[in-house]
């Protein structure tokens, strides 16, 4: 991961045009700064396979923005956000709670911003101070923290205490509770994912973005058409292609073309993790008999790119069991397998042997 990735603009626009000549395809994405984008660079990063931008953004609050000496606006943010957007690349914020001079009014400004801006997705984390900071330094001289704290002994962040009143604090945590983790906002509808396959051109991934638009909107036949013509130009995920047409064959009852499709995803292109919880959702579904019962199966329509990884160390991403592909009865009547939560008891008997280097 190459957090400077886009820090010289021509050197990366080279790149993805290189990508383009040497005909590779694949998928990834990269964290970048507002401050860094153009509709040129974004064009060529679309063209070339990104899916995804990472921006630190931290707040909505110009005053907060300020305070932690960004070198950007509001206004950039929402400018570089519709700029990815125009070519189909989804924005996802890293944003930050409890800042210097965080207050209510600051906090609620954010909450605003992101209902302005409207990324795809976003994440809080609470401010963690580190050696060599500004933050640390302030810390350290007010006496609350050893400058040892991070070389002996176990390593922990430390979090730094809210600037604001015990009240606007409580509602903050109690806010950060409950939207802790990845949040989803934006989601493009069939005019908006049809703009982006116009600004592009015949490409693959604008294609499979519109398919996902006109399934959400009820439009199976015309998704499947965009489905058919992402796989002709080489879409270099077919399981998740295969995943859209399997929803779609569960749309229309016909469980045993899903059947045969999700057996071919897991010969062709099984490592991603939308095609694992569907497969073992179908499996449940028929475990539980719901065709007999008239249980709708209700399965998972995404083509995020992420391949399947597991929260469990030192386990990394490796080959599938076996019978990923069987939906016979006997399968069905077996446990579902179950991966150990990170926290859990479980997970930390399978980490303490884990070398720590």
């Amino acid at each position: 991961k190459d957090d400077t990735f886009t820090t010289n603009r021509r050197r990366v626009i080279e790149l993805c045009r290189g990508i383009r000549e040497r005909k590779l395809s694949f998928l990834w994405s990269c964290d970048t700064r507002v401050d860094l984008l153009s509709d040129e660079l974004l064009r060529e990063m679309r063209l070339a396979g990104c899916e995804r931008l990472s921006l630190g953004v931290e707040s909505g609050a110009p005053s907060i923005i300020a305070q932690v000496d960004k070198k950007i606006t509001v206004a950039d943010i929402v400018e570089s956000t519709d700029l990815a957007k125009k070519y189909g690349i989804k924005v996802r914020y890293y944003m930050m709670l409890g800042n210097r001079g965080e207050t209510e009014e600051t906090f609620r400004q954010t909450l605003d911003f992101l209902e302005q801006a409207r990324p795809h997705e976003y994440i809080f984390s609470c401010l963690s101070i580190y050696p060599g900071t500004r933050d640390f330094r302030d810390a350290v001289g007010q006496g609350w923290v050893s400058p040892e704290t991070f070389f002996s002994g176990s390593f922990q962040e430390l979090k730094v205490p809210f600037d604001a009143d015990e009240a606007c604090t409580a509602m903050m945590n109690a806010w950060f509770a409950d939207h802790s983790g990845l949040q989803t906002l934006y989601r493009p509808g069939v005019d908006e994912a049809q703009a982006v396959l116009d600004h592009l051109g015949d490409h693959h991934a604008a294609r499979v973005d519109l398919a996902a638009a006109l399934f959400a909107a009820g439009r199976l036949d015309e998704a499947e058409h965009h489905l058919a013509r992402a796989a002709e130009l080489g879409y270099p995920a077919p399981g998740l292609l295969l995943n859209y047409r399997a929803c779609i064959a569960v749309k229309r009852g016909d469980y045993d073309a899903m059947m045969d499709l999700y057996t071919e995803a897991a010969k062709r292109d099984p490592q991603h993790w939308v095609l694992i919880k569907n497969v073992e959702r179908a499996r449940r579904w028929f475990r539980d008999q719901g065709p007999a019962r008239g249980i709708p199966l209700e399965l998972e329509a995404s083509h995020d790119f992420r391949v399947l990884e597991r929260t469990l160390q030192p386990t990394l991403p490796g080959p599938l069991g076996e019978d990923f592909d069987r939906f016979d009865e006997e399968r069905f009547v077996e446990a579902a397998p179950q991966v150990a939560r990170v926290g859990s008891r479980h997970a930390l008997r399978s980490r303490k042997h884990l070398k720590v280097i």
